[in-house]
């Protein structure tokens, strides 16, 4: 987990929509291979109080994703199309705002490879996890690491096409553990009258 560091009187925002006085800060960026960017740092005033609840900022970088291939299909003249076992129903930021993710294979993290597009399970077009990235050949069976996962994964998981929600494991010291169990068929149809 990133280490935090007092702001003082400085808030970190994504975008000021309104005027206001503003002056330069640090906007966390959505992909781990993305720098930190100058954003804006929102003045709130004298006498003022403004809370915030700093979930990204403090939770993207602790939590990763992890997808099994489920097929590979080259096409002619563009990137591979890579298929893992998860898709819009565990992630669906890229879908709602083209946000941008990195991934590796994780036996080969540190190897790149052929332009690839990594696409979800569930048959829609817009089911696409990461439009272009670079893996070293990718397998079905392999297992893909997707970081920067830890803010909206769990918290925006649903249920589209009936595809049960996946596990949440934390792991420290090379101990991991069950926090939050899968979800069965049977929880899905429980309610069905």
């Amino acid at each position: 987990m990133a280490k935090l560091r007092p702001l003082g009187d400085k808030i970190l925002v994504k975008r000021v929509e309104a005027e206001s006085k503003t002056k330069s800060g640090i906007v966390l960026p959505d992909s781990a291979k993305e720098k930190p960017k100058r954003g804006k740092v929102l003045s709130v005033g004298d006498g003022k109080r403004l809370v915030i609840e700093p979930g990204r900022s403090l939770v993207a970088n602790a939590g990763v994703t992890l997808y099994t291939v489920q097929s590979v299909k080259q096409r002619a003249g563009g990137p591979r199309i890579v298929a893992v076992d998860g898709g819009m129903s565990d992630n669906l930021r890229p879908m709602l705002y083209d946000a941008v993710y990195d991934v590796r294979a994780a036996d080969r993290m540190e190897e790149r490879g052929e332009p690839a597009t990594v696409v979800g399970k569930h048959c829609e077009s817009g089911d696409v996890l990461i439009r272009e990235t670079a893996l070293a050949d990718p397998r079905p069976g392999d297992v893909l690491v997707t970081p920067v996962t830890g803010a909206y994964g769990h918290a925006m998981a649903n249920n589209y096409n009936g595809v049960p929600r996946p596990p949440v494991v934390f792991c420290s010291g090379g101990v991991a553990r069950v926090v939050v169990r899968r979800e069965t068929y049977e929880e899905l149809h429980a309610r069905d009258v």
